[in-house]
């Protein structure tokens, strides 16, 4: 059996105005000192394999658990949340003007029902996500830290426990927390051990 850690980045700065590029979200004081203190959990856990989104707010939680980890983390893309690049930069009412107020409600409470042109749909979130998961319990040995986002949290359970889209709202991974779950060998899940936790003991 193999156990995965998923782990939510720290809590970021956001301007409530505007659609921010990915790249311009950065851990607050409070999102640094949330990792730093998960640092003796996860240094217990003592991963083989780190697997990080590559987006900054994720880069920058594994750059603080780093020095005190005994393996190197590395990067996978698949893990990063599902964003709509056309909208970065765009203010909330350039935003309403130009694709209507329900979009706009729909983008911070219910985008798994919103697709717009030449994005990507959620289903290809979903799937891409599911993929590395897997592809890197099957490939790694018996314990694995993942460092990726809300959205991709609530994927992950919702396939897990064989639920549908309007379940994926129903699962919450606070900023700086982390879900215990185990997998059998061929990557096929087995069990939830923990859920949205800080201090628990990650056996």
């Amino acid at each position: 059996m193999k156990k995965v850690v998923f782990m939510r980045h720290g809590s970021v700065l956001r301007h409530p105005g505007i659609y921010m590029n990915e790249r311009d979200v950065t851990l607050t004081l409070k999102g640094k000192l949330q990792i730093i203190k998960l640092i003796p959990l996860l240094r217990r856990f003592a991963p083989n394999n780190i697997i990080v989104s590559p987006v900054r707010r994720c880069i920058e939680t594994a750059k603080i658990l780093s020095p005190f980890m005994t393996r190197p983390y590395v990067q996978d893309a698949r893990l990063r949340e599902r964003v709509f690049p056309s909208l970065f930069g765009k203010t909330i009412y350039e935003i309403a003007e130009i694709y209507g107020k329900e979009t706009l409600s729909r983008i911070s409470n219910e985008s798994e029902n919103l697709e717009l042109p030449e994005e990507e749909t959620f289903d290809q979130a979903r799937t891409r996500v599911i993929q590395a998961v897997t592809e890197h319990v099957q490939m790694s040995k018996d314990r694995i830290v993942f460092i990726s986002h809300g959205g991709p949290h609530s994927w992950l359970l919702c396939e897990m426990l064989g639920l549908d889209i309007s379940s994926v709202r129903k699962f919450s991974l606070g900023e700086g927390r982390v879900s215990l779950f185990e997998f059998h060998n061929d990557g096929t899940f087995a069990r939830i051990i923990q859920l949205n936790g800080i201090w628990g003991v990650l056996p």
